[in-house]
């Protein structure tokens, strides 16, 4: 008897193990699945693509793209739909544990081409911030609420700038306020060779 109970024991701790490997399966696919819908919401296919390329109005419109909005939506979706889809799954925990494996690569990345190691940031404080926007926006879902209303939820967020930047505390709607009473750079024309130096 004590033998069966045993292998008993074994088989509901594999099945949890099984269970869980699935679980976290699904929520993977889930993530690749936002992970390529935020490179459809916000792409940079219409600039340049190589920098020397784009003047300064388009170099900053790639990076807001590609280093605020797409990486903004893809956090605030992802945590807003996985908490939606899987109630009671550990998102914080799970956001946190993202963060750290990003940050120990940018860390260790340098390293694997003998140069000094990187920085131990991975964007922690930004996306963190933005994490908390997606489990908050995730209670206000009803239970029918699907991917393409959560898309346009978050999609919304991100289009009024009510994300948050590199610093985890400044939104972008306060970066493109302070951009827009900035004194701007003069910039003088060339002159024309052709017309007479003036005296």
């Amino acid at each position: 008897m004590k033998l069966i109970m045993e292998n008993w024991r074994g088989f509901l701790g594999s099945l949890d193990e099984a269970v869980i490997a699935i679980y976290l399966m699904r929520i993977k696919l889930e993530y690749k699945k936002i992970e390529e819908r935020s490179k459809k919401e916000y792409t940079t296919s219409h600039l340049p693509q190589k920098r020397n390329l784009r003047d300064l109005e388009q170099q900053q419109e790639f990076r807001d793209t590609l280093d605020y909005k797409r990486d903004a939506f893809r956090h605030i979706l992802a945590n807003a739909w996985i908490s939606h889809k899987f109630p009671g799954a550990p998102i914080t925990l799970l956001g946190q544990a993202v963060e750290l494996a990003g940050a120990t690569k940018s860390l260790l990345k340098p390293l694997l081409r003998l140069k000094k190691p990187g920085k131990f940031d991975s964007g922690w404080k930004m996306d963190i911030a933005n994490n908390e926007i997606g489990i908050k926006l995730a209670k206000k879902f009803d239970p029918n609420t699907d991917f393409e209303k959560a898309v346009s939820m978050v999609r919304n967020i991100v289009d009024s700038g009510k994300f948050y930047v590199t610093d985890g505390k400044t939104s972008y709607e306060t970066v493109l306020a302070q951009r827009d009473t900035a004194p701007k750079p003069i910039v003088s024309k060339p002159r024309d060779l052709k017309e007479p130096p003036r005296r």
